[in-house]
């Protein structure tokens, strides 16, 4: 029987291979340059680096749009109660 606690395991594996997945072609993109070993090492430090604003940047996005939504909710709202303001004079 799956239960919900067994989906979450299976959501955290396939989170961790997509990560190793990721890892590995990152490893392997590196590895094919025609570069020394401390370019190879610079290019990775780089990869890691842009990875990690990525990741800043998408989780600002997810924020930023959350509070958009919450925003257009309330203007909704406050439309909706000025066409009842105006509709009771």
């Amino acid at each position: 029987m799956v239960n919900d606690h067994s989906i979450d395991e299976l959501h955290e594996a396939l989170d961790a291979l997509f990560a190793e997945n990721e890892r590995l072609k990152q490893h392997i993109a590196v590895e094919c340059l025609d570069m020394t070993e401390e370019g190879k090492l610079l290019a990775h430090e780089l990869i890691e680096s842009l990875k990690r604003e990525v990741a800043t940047f998408k989780a600002e996005l997810s924020a930023v749009k959350s509070q958009r939504d919450v925003l257009m909710k309330e203007n909704g709202r406050l439309k909706a109660q000025v066409i009842n303001l105006r509709g009771a004079r």
